[in-house]
């Protein structure tokens, strides 16, 4: 198909997930996909130069938080904004007063990492009463309306991972237990930590009910293992408890913590006790922030695992949205359903975080420059020599602008970094992709870089290409069936299914109880991985909906094997909709379609328009896509097609390019999964980036703003 591109940042690409959180006082933070909000309408001056900005940031005793402050002053400035940056020091009454003073100072847009979530919903009505707008800054501002936007990372993904490496380090998914885990978890008053909480349990509770993992203190739920301002030396105390009342005939094997500074607590109290020898080794420590002493801690060998988010990433983000807001145009966000504050959905933008450990410290750290190699005692790096090397890049078509896209972008990329390129296009021809791949195999590529037409007819070339020491990257379709799959490159394709429902959802006001509504589903090409995804994501968020009635599918006709598309092609498409129109709806109105990707919808579209869809009588359903493509974008200018999703191709391709660059050269490879997707053979390790929902609301900041396209292609 034609399915992935991404509209975060070109910063995200590599330390795309990243981003801090916690301090000593801190709670981390959260990520998916991207779309633009109408700009609220902020007490926007004449021009930047004359907007004064708020910044309240919770402390100065994590040296997170004081870049937080000053990377966004940094970026703040360069945009030409004033600011005025405050710290509160973890003393909440001090936090309201300096926010009262910023709004008699007369700022126009408030940005504040609350101490405590449920505090502010007075002094934010006095900024509301003077038209001052606000976002939260990595921690979500409760009970209050006057919440605009939110920036964060991923919250529920990091406890995710932090649990995720637990499970692995473990052997966990092998059988191996019972093993003794303690649970720790972040400030009772900071939304994000209950995120934390469950997505690290989502993971651990079944092998806690199947007894591979055992909780000998019994100490179990947030109301338990909470740690109040995520402060290191309660954790320290308590964990000094759990070992002298549980642990004195038992070895504590592993101990989930969601921040750095507890963790560096939780191992004082281990040492006190002898851990960290060869007779009494060290626990699995998880941990989240990337904060100097945890990194130097994993060096040492103690702490094992910490969670990264580029808060240089979340500062910009922050930047970008007060940015549009004072300027009146679309506020980039790319969630709209997970942080509900009590009173609303704040609509939010989440990065990805990265997990971080011994093994790949240096690649995410170093290379990315969040920190300097003097920083741990090692040198700094000099300029690399290019690596004589030829990558083999084989696209599965030309029918698609896309492709020929992500192909001229690798080869782009790949050259700039002093690789040679065979870049070739099989024309949906598996016979034609499979000889173009052995040619690439004598040819004595280095690297095989695969955008499968069919991801389960590799297997064969890509044995010979592993008896060659040749590396296979899957890119954007995941190859099935083969062991010889090093890594794959792609978005987050549950993700698309979910915003392209959630569209559906929201146009037709379903949350609200409306319908009942007629749908009809179509999906991608069943030799694709990624269409399971797109359809499963997709009924995730539907599904309610056609159980209770609300929507109906008049053809019956659900499930991947009914409704796919094979080759992802447009006229199959149109004919399947001819013929629906003719068999169940001479009596009946259409009133959305499901469809995963833009060549599709315009099939569609002109099966509809043929029966006289499109007229004030008779308007166009809502009608979904996926990948931005040019006659879909018109078309959703026309007001004929409603959505598409948007990913990125640039950026996949230079993922891609960077983790044969890393291979290349020896090093860590850049990756942000390594559960998602099994091949059957394996799971393959992975980089997802996140996809953006476009409509006619946002397609210019999107398409034109981000350079993907020139106003001239749609002129």
């Amino acid at each position: 198909m034609k399915k992935s591109i991404l509209f975060l940042l070109s910063i995200l690409v590599f330390a795309l997930m990243l981003s801090a959180c916690g301090g000593d006082n801190t709670a981390p933070a959260s990520s998916t996909e991207a779309t633009s909000a109408p700009a609220a309408e902020a007490a926007a001056p004449e021009s930047s130069q004359t907007a004064l900005i708020g910044i309240s940031m919770p402390t100065k005793s994590s040296q997170r938080w004081i870049d937080d402050g000053n990377n966004m002053v940094k970026f703040f400035e360069e945009k030409g904004y004033q600011t005025d940056l405050q710290y509160a020091e973890d003393d909440i009454p001090n936090q309201l007063a300096q926010i009262e003073n910023m709004i008699t100072k007369g700022v126009n847009v408030l940005v504040i990492a609350a101490i405590d979530g449920e505090t502010l919903s007075d002094v934010l009505q006095q900024a509301a009463d003077q038209g001052i707008k606000v976002i939260a800054y990595d921690r979500l501002i409760r009970g209050s309306e006057n919440v605009d936007y939110y920036a964060t990372f991923d919250n529920f993904q990091v406890g995710v991972i932090q649990a995720s490496y637990i499970e692995k380090a473990l052997g966990l998914k092998d059988g191996n237990g019972p093993f003794n885990i303690e649970l720790f978890g972040g400030s009772p008053d900071d939304n994000n930590a209950y995120f934390f909480y469950d997505g690290a349990m989502s993971i651990l509770q079944p092998y806690l009910d199947n007894g591979q993992l055992v909780i000998q203190s019994g100490q179990q739920g947030m109301d338990k293992v909470s740690t109040l301002r995520w402060d290191g030396a309660t954790a320290q105390a308590r964990m000094d408890n759990l070992l002298s009342a549980y642990y004195t005939d038992e070895t504590v094997d592993a101990v989930l913590s969601p921040y750095d500074g507890l963790s560096i607590g939780i191992l004082s109290s281990l040492k006190g006790v002898g851990y960290g020898t060869a007779e009494l080794p060290m626990p699995v420590i998880t941990g989240q922030d990337a904060e100097t002493p945890s990194v130097k801690s994993i060096i040492a060998g103690e702490q094992t695992e910490t969670v990264f988010k580029d808060t240089r990433e979340l500062a910009r983000v922050a930047v970008d949205m007060v940015d549009a807001m004072l300027k009146g145009v679309e506020v980039p966000i790319n969630d709209t359903t997970t942080y509900d504050n009590g009173l609303k959905v704040v609509p939010s933008y989440l990065l990805v975080p990265i997990d971080v450990d011994i093994t790949n410290w240096e690649s995410v750290l170093i290379d990315s420059g969040y920190y300097s190699a003097s920083e741990f005692g090692l040198e700094e790096r000099t300029e690399e020599a290019p690596v004589d090397a030829l990558i083999g890049i084989s696209m599965p078509t030309k029918s698609s602008q896309r492709w020929i896209d992500d192909g001229n972008n690798m080869v782009k990329f790949f050259e700039e970094k002093g690789y040679q390129t065979d870049l070739q296009y099989a024309e949906d021809d598996i016979p034609n992709q499979l000889a173009q791949i052995e040619n690439m195999i004598t040819k004595g590529v280095n690297v095989l870089v695969i955008a499968a037409i069919d991801g389960e007819t590799l297997s064969d070339v890509l044995q010979q290409a592993a008896d060659q020491g040749i590396k296979v990257i899957a890119y954007d379709r995941l190859i099935r069936g083969s062991e010889n799959v090093d890594y794959y490159a792609t978005f987050d394709n549950f993700q698309v299914g979910v915003i392209q429902a959630s569209y559906i959802e929201k146009a037709l006001g379903l949350k609200d109880g409306s319908g009942p509504f007629n749908i009809e589903l179509f999906g991608g090409s069943p030799d694709d991985n990624n269409a399971y995804f797109f359809y499963d994501g997709a009924m995730s968020i539907l599904q309610p909906y056609l159980d209770n009635g609300q929507l109906v599918i008049q053809s019956g006709q659900q499930g991947m094997d009914k409704v796919s598309t094979l080759r992802w092609d447009g006229a199959t498409a149109q004919a399947r909709m001819d013929n629906l129109l003719s068999a169940y709806y001479t009596d009946e109105t259409v009133d959305a379609v499901l469809s995963p990707y833009d060549g599709l919808s315009i099939g569609i579209l002109s099966s509809l328009k043929g029966v006289g869809y499109g007229t004030p009588e008779l308007p166009m359903p809502i009608i979904t896509g996926q990948d931005a493509e040019t006659p879909s974008v018109k078309s959703i200018i026309a007001g004929e097609q409603t959505e598409t999703v948007f990913k990125d191709t640039r950026e996949l391709a230079r993922v891609a390019v960077d983790m044969v660059d890393a291979m290349l050269r020896g090093r860590e490879v850049p990756i942000n999964d390594t559960t998602t997707y099994d091949n059957g053979i394996k799971v393959v390790p992975s980089f997802l980036l996140v996809p953006i929902d476009v409509d006619i609301t946002n397609w210019e900041s999107v398409l034109i703003d981000s350079g993907y396209y020139s106003a001239d292609d749609f002129n």
